[in-house]
């Protein structure tokens, strides 16, 4: 009777094993489909196999690895809760799994960059350095506890040296330059005090110019004239913030799509819709006039002050104009 309680059992492994083998064997074609078609029209039954298998077969070991592997393709697809619920899953109930480094690793950057959860962050990196003192992702874990400063001035560092390292003749793409101004912006709100704060003000400023994004060219502006009076580069900011308000800001703001940035505080669209933006740059350069009259921006503050919203009132006639005349021909047709 032993002897049959042993066959059975042996005869029920058998069939398991096998049971197990053509499960994987469909997971493995259509984990083939996945890989070899563009779209993501097989992601979904993939991804139900993968937890169908490891609720059938909870104890074997590719349990933990299709549970990571369907947390991958949850990100792909951008269901971030489900791929943070996965991992969570392995490392509650996989503790001696394989890829339990990469799942901590994963989970931990899931809830920085898409959940917002520095709090889980925290908490995961720190066990993660515990477990795995010299690990594959010690400094990623590390930098985490960085101060937000230190982190800041690492990410305009880095695209500065992206920048610079572009060939000559090749210019950086909005894209980039966008990154960066947000980049200072963030810096500067986060650390006023800094010895860079002013400087970045400036070069936001000029970045947002030259992106033709005023209203955020006058925050950083505003910041430098309000904030940074003893800052080197302090009349010519004054000189540049006085020519947004008389040249550029009325035409940006009747476009009725300004961008903002973190420095709004003081100036806002609406609190620039509020005011006579063109007497207020005269009002700047009678004050730049008044503090700085030997300094070089001195000519530019008298020329602008003589010719006080002239280029603006003909630019936004110009601009009223075309739109009436677009209305008035959508209209008739």
């Amino acid at each position: 009777m032993r002897q049959f309680g042993f066959i059975l059992i042996f005869l029920v492994l058998i069939s398991c094993n096998n049971e197990i083998g053509k499960e994987q064997e469909i997971i493995k074609g259509m984990e083939n489909a996945v890989e070899n078609n563009s779209s993501d029209i097989f992601i979904r039954p993939l991804i139900a196999n993968y937890l169908n298998y490891c609720s059938d077969f909870s104890e074997d070991k590719m349990c933990p690895v299709y549970l990571y592997r369907s947390a991958v393709l949850y990100y792909r697809v951008n269901n971030y809760n489900e791929a943070s619920a996965n991992l969570e899953t392995i490392l509650r109930e996989y503790p001696e799994t394989e890829i339990l480094e990469d799942t901590y690793l994963t989970l931990a950057m899931l809830n920085v960059k898409k959940l917002r959860n520095n709090n889980r962050a925290e908490a995961l990196y720190n066990e993660y350095l515990i477990k795995y003192p010299e690990g594959k992702g010690r400094l990623a874990a590390e930098y985490f506890f960085r101060p937000d400063k230190e982190k800041l001035q690492d990410f305009i560092d880095n695209i500065l040296r992206e920048i610079n390292a572009l060939p000559r003749g090749q210019e950086a793409s909005n894209g980039k330059l966008n990154a960066l101004m947000f980049a200072y912006a963030n810096f500067v709100k986060a650390n006023p005090d800094a010895p860079l704060s002013a400087s970045y003000c400036l070069q936001g400023a000029k970045l947002a110019m030259h992106l033709n994004l005023h209203l955020i060219a006058i925050q950083f502006l505003d910041k430098i004239y309000r904030d940074y009076k003893d800052f080197s580069e302090y009349p010519q900011s004054l000189l540049m913030l006085a020519l947004e308000y008389d040249t550029n800001i009325k035409l940006y703001l009747r476009k009725g799509k300004y961008v903002s940035s973190p420095l709004n505080e003081h100036i806002t669209a609406q609190t620039l819709q509020g005011i006579d933006v063109v007497a207020y740059g005269g009002k700047l350069y009678k004050e730049i006039l008044d503090r700085y009259p030997n300094h070089e921006v001195a000519p530019s503050a008298k020329n602008g002050l003589l010719n006080l919203g002239k280029k603006t009132n003909k630019v936004v006639e110009e601009f009223v104009f075309i739109q009436d005349s677009l209305k008035r021909a959508k209209n008739t047709n």
